[in-house]
């Protein structure tokens, strides 16, 4: 599991009231294009619940409102739908939710992006956390063979072609969000150039030459 709710659950910051029937309040939340990938928030059991049934319905956005503004933030409600977690803090009196996007937790094929999370302020490339689930979700994109040691190349040239961005880690409590797009041409693309201008090469040839 990516997230540790135990510790990410808990509040370090109220953003926020949630547009639902009773007192919720936001503690981090995170969304791209509109739409939303992350939202953790604390209220009553029947206020966290209302939010979960409201993300579940037929309701296709949803109104964050912002302390200390006039205005709120209207966000999206992603296609692939979200999972949803829920724990009691007796020592609060109340219960706190996590929704989680599924394109956030694996690659779905009705979303154009795929997220992943880093915990730690280091180079993409230096942390093995990332470096494996990027692996994991190129897989599941080019639906081909994509070798560990063809990685970093994927994500420096992912990154310069725009397929990787950081996202603002203003509102997700700290940690890095990278958004990963899911077109199978362009990753193909990538990988082709790179076998085509020896970037990256097969275990087989790479053995060959230093043999």
């Amino acid at each position: 599991m990516i997230f540790d709710t135990t510790n990410l659950i808990r509040p370090e910051r109220v953003y926020g009231p949630v547009e639902v029937v009773g007192q919720c309040q936001i503690t981090a939340y995170a969304y791209h294009y509109d739409t939303l990938l992350v939202l953790l928030f604390t209220g009553a059991s029947t206020s966290v619940d209302a939010i979960r049934a409201r993300v579940s319905g037929s309701r296709k956005a949803l109104r964050i409102g912002a302390p200390y503004q006039y205005s709120n933030t209207r966000v999206k409600i992603a296609a692939s739908g979200y999972e949803f977690f829920k724990t009691r803090d007796d020592q609060m009196a109340n219960d706190h939710g996590l929704l989680i996007c599924r394109s956030v937790l694996g690659v779905q094929r009705d979303e154009p992006f795929t997220y992943i999370f880093k915990t730690t302020p280091t180079d993409p490339r230096e942390d093995p956390y990332f470096m494996t689930e990027f692996g994991n979700r190129i897989r599941e994109i080019v639906h081909v063979a994509v070798f560990d040691d063809w990685l970093p190349y994927l994500v420096s040239e992912g990154w310069s072609q725009r397929g990787i961005r950081q996202l603002s880690a203003r509102e997700t409590g700290g940690t890095e969000l990278y958004a990963v797009r899911t077109d199978a041409t362009s990753w193909t693309d990538i990988i082709t150039d790179g076998l085509r201008n020896d970037a990256i090469c097969f275990p087989e040839r790479e053995e060959a030459q230093h043999g």
